[in-house]
């Protein structure tokens, strides 16, 4: 119970000096608030009067127009000078496909020349093949007929030997 009256009274002190301390602030702010309206310039310090400019509304409506044309321009001339970039851009990409078509078309063109040029040889091949089988048919031939004739010949002569 002891403790719990301390700290009340501990509590009642600090509360005390608190207020005494805000009451002591309020009235030194008071007694040196100065009430009048006229402001005491200090001695030695006289302060400068600044010309005053009368502000035009026309001027500023004109400067201000002038500028967010000025913005408009710019804006423009950028706007053009993206859709330049992009049209040099799209246009590269254009000739690059054209000249790799092209390359292409001529790796195509020289495969179907190495095609036919191989397919004519080929067939050079097989022809001189079929030449030459058919000359050593001739041949084949020849041999047999002479061989024939030979034999006819030889019984021709027996036939008259006999």
């Amino acid at each position: 119970m002891y403790s719990e009256r301390g700290a009340r009274r501990q509590n009642f002190i600090a509360m005390v000096f608190a207020v005494a301390i805000h009451v002591a602030i309020g009235l030194f702010l008071l007694v040196t608030l100065n009430l009048s309206d006229t402001p005491h310039p200090e001695e030695g310090m006289l302060a400068e009067s600044i010309p005053a400019e009368m502000v035009d509304e026309v001027a500023i409506r004109e400067e201000l127009e002038r500028l967010s044309e000025l913005e408009r321009q710019r804006q423009r001339v950028e706007a053009e000078r993206q859709a330049k970039l992009a049209q040099a851009e799209r246009e590269a990409r254009e000739a690059e496909e054209r000249r790799r078509k092209e390359i292409q078309r001529q790796r195509e063109a020289e495969q179907a020349k190495q095609k036919a040029a191989e397919e004519a040889k080929q067939k050079a091949a097989e022809e001189a093949k079929r030449e030459a089988e058919k000359r050593r048919q001739v041949r084949a031939e020849e041999r047999r007929q002479a061989a024939e004739e030979a034999k006819r010949q030889a019984q021709e002569r027996r036939k008259l030997e006999e």
